[in-house]
């Protein structure tokens, strides 16, 4: 219940501050954009009692985001992760596979790379940093014998960056490509064992304008 609380309360708070700023005036100029960002890359999970491991990740991003002054972009909503390796456990090796649940809370700015009046700029590099509450919703080993799955070990918070281009298709659509980093600032505790992980891969965005206008 603790859980499905915070991501009420933290839907909400964005929600409000969404309905306070529909009154000024640059928001009535914003655009409300949606975005699905897909995600490959590597990944490296500290764990107590355990030597580093590295692996392979991917996940997506499921974004609604309000675009200011044709340049900032304020974004919240879900992300799948997905890290999946391979350790030495008790003399042999086991595939582990983890599963987290992300709320992020992003700024991003995008610069136009050509002088070309605004109607007429199609290229822009999109920079952005921003936060995220992260649920590590499951854990699974799987060995010769048998599978073990631990699920709901907790919750922690962190820090990502984006740079990347930006690509105007349409006055409606865009795509993306780029390089995302992002880091765990506090530690995931669970049975006394605690979990941190840094992530780098490479981004897919595709991007749609909601407004008619």
């Amino acid at each position: 219940m603790k859980k499905q609380f915070l991501t009420i309360i933290l839907f909400g708070s964005f929600c409000t501050l969404l309905a306070q700023t529909s009154f000024n005036n640059e928001v009535a100029k914003s655009k409300l954009e949606v975005y699905v960002i897909p995600k490959l890359g590597f990944s490296k999970i500290t764990e107590t009692e355990n030597v580093p491991l590295n692996g392979y990740s991917n996940g997506y991003d499921a974004l609604i985001a309000i675009s200011m002054k044709k340049k900032f972009r304020f974004s919240t909503g879900i992300s799948y992760f997905e890290i999946n390796g391979n350790r030495n456990l008790a003399g042999g090796s086991a595939s582990l596979k983890n599963l987290y649940l992300q709320i992020p809370l992003n700024i991003n700015c995008d610069f136009p790379l050509s002088k070309n009046i605004p109607e007429n700029q199609m290229v822009f590099l999109s920079i952005g940093i921003g936060g995220y509450a992260n649920d590590f919703i499951n854990q699974q080993i799987e060995t010769i014998s048998e599978t073990t799955s631990l699920n709901n070990l907790g919750w922690n918070f962190g820090f990502k960056s984006q740079f990347g281009l930006k690509f105007l298709v349409t006055k409606k659509m865009n795509l993306g490509i780029g390089f995302e980093n992002q880091i765990d600032l506090s530690q995931v505790k669970s049975d006394n064992i605690k979990y941190k992980t840094v992530s780098s891969s490479v981004y897919f965005s595709v991007g749609y304008r909601l407004n008619r206008n």
